[in-house]
């Protein structure tokens, strides 16, 4: 199983990746620019959408990508070069209310 993927070693999986993404999560950078990261999830009935890579189905699970700099005006300034990949774990956390 891959774990880890640059976009030298499959630069077809990295066109429009963001089109995959279930989450996002974004930090303020300055202005109205954020470094931000994905979530994707590739299926198997992605595969129609990247008819070049004959090993697809390796490539099927959710991955997280590395961080680029977004903002509202401009949109993504960079592709995405890298994607690990990642499993959903339950987060404890807690508020603080007034009593």
């Amino acid at each position: 199983m891959i774990n880890k993927v640059n976009y030298k070693d499959e630069p077809s999986l990295f066109d429009d990746l963001q089109e995959f993404s279930i989450d996002n999560t974004m930090d303020h950078r300055r202005g109205a620019s954020f470094y931000r990261v994905d979530i994707i999830e590739l299926k198997p009935e992605d595969k129609k959408f990247f008819p070049e890579i004959g090993n697809f189905e390796q490539y099927v699970g959710t991955w997280r990508t590395d961080e680029i700099v977004w903002s509202d005006d401009e949109g993504f300034d960079e592709t995405f070069s890298e994607i690990e990949r990642v499993e959903k774990v339950e987060v404890v956390s807690y508020e603080w209310k007034n009593v």
